[in-house]
């Protein structure tokens, strides 16, 4: 047979029998007379200090949050920044590449000695193919 929480008596746990409640401040003033109060110092030091120390805590974490937060967002910002980057060195390499074969081209025309036809960059051979004529 199955018991359901609703049809269950819970007056039958609860004891019928009145407890007696001593009066608080009583209570409280006879903790206050028991205690060390030397000890009741140490245990506010103790109790200040830790809370200094979870704010400090709490405080260093905040900032390191932020921080990788800020980094994360900057590292993300800076992608594109990066592939144009990239792409600017490998025009500048060829530009020096194509730099450095015109100034020999223009050392071998001065001393007088044949011109050597070596590799070529495509911007060059198309130079070749469609000249340009002005007017």
């Amino acid at each position: 047979m199955k018991t359901s929480l609703k049809n269950f008596e819970w007056k039958a746990l609860i004891p019928v029998t009145p407890v007696a409640v001593p009066n608080e401040v009583e209570v409280v003033r006879q903790l206050i007379r028991r205690l060390d109060h030397r000890k009741v110092k140490q245990y506010a030091l103790i109790a200040v200090g830790a809370a200094c120390g979870i704010k400090l805590v709490s405080a260093i974490s905040r900032e390191l949050s932020y921080q990788t937060a800020v980094s994360r967002q900057i590292k993300r910002q800076l992608e594109p920044i990066k592939a144009q980057l990239e792409q600017i060195i490998q025009q500048n390499a060829e530009l020096k590449e194509q730099n450095q074969r015109l100034q020999q081209r223009i050392d071998a025309m001065e001393s007088g000695a044949a011109v050597e036809d070596g590799p070529k960059s495509p911007a060059e051979d198309q130079e070749e193919i469609d000249p340009v004529t002005e007017d």
